[in-house]
């Protein structure tokens, strides 16, 4: 089973985890990203900034508590394309 999201690698889940990839993107970047995703899907970019900006303070919780990065087995950078950095 692949578990795919911000928190799929919390404490509760390392027992059942085989492999953890950390994306590591700063902030700026997932907000902007996150924003022009979302657009068009019935809200402006201004309800979508709040909206992701609550949603990265949540994830400042998880990142201090769980410390998914430093668990994990790779780390990509996401500023970067993939293909540059994993090798298949």
């Amino acid at each position: 089973m692949i578990l795919e999201g911000m928190s799929s690698a919390r404490n509760e889940f390392q027992d059942y985890i085989s492999l953890s990839i950390f994306v590591d993107t700063p902030k700026h970047i997932c907000l902007v990203r996150g924003v022009a995703r979302d657009v068009g899907n019935g809200k402006g970019k201004e309800e979508l900034a709040i909206l992701w900006e609550k949603w990265l303070t949540e994830e400042d919780v998880y990142l201090k508590r769980d410390n998914p990065k430093e668990k994990a087995d790779i780390i990509v950078d996401g500023t970067k394309p993939f293909e540059e950095q994993i090798s298949f």
